[in-house]
């Protein structure tokens, strides 16, 4: 029986295949600063929005709020982040970078700048600036699908 799913043509494999690639190579790299790839998404995130809430950085993350919280004590211990009584609201606590966690981000950014070089070698600039474009397009969509509104409207069309 022919199949007619390839999996090397799948492209959330492709995309998942790329990440963890890029990921397990930059972690190795990394492993020497006693940061993993989520704990540098936060010092980056962090590094580049300043202040932040809970909520709002695991949204730039991508990280769950339950792992992030863990990991934000871990960093707290650390002295690398600091929380207080957010400036925009006095209830909630945000999140920023100690002088620490900030010396560490731009020793590790030429890492990252690294990494993203050798991934998009050959890519030519206006490629990976619409590779760029169409991965947004693409998590778009897939926060679409996570609220249920593109599944509720394929149902609606099938009736």
């Amino acid at each position: 029986m022919k199949r007619s799913f390839n999996l090397g043509d799948h492209l959330p494999y492709l995309l998942n295949r790329a990440g963890v690639k890029i990921g397990n190579c930059f972690n190795r790299d990394v492993a020497r600063y006693d940061v993993t790839l989520p704990v540098w998404r936060v010092l980056v995130a962090l590094w580049q929005h300043e202040e932040q809430s809970l909520s709002e950085l695991a949204e730039i993350t991508s990280i769950d709020v339950s792992t992030l919280s863990r990991l934000v004590v871990n960093m707290e211990t650390k002295k690398l982040v600091v929380r207080r009584r957010s400036g925009k609201d006095a209830r909630a606590l945000s999140l920023s970078l100690t002088r620490k966690g900030e010396k560490l981000t731009e020793q590790i950014v030429p890492i990252a700048q690294f990494y993203e070089a050798a991934a998009t070698n050959g890519i030519s600039e206006a490629d990976i600036k619409r590779l760029k474009s169409l991965l947004s397009r693409i998590y778009s969509n897939m926060k679409l699908i996570d609220a249920g509104q593109a599944v509720a409207k394929r149902m609606q069309a099938a009736e």
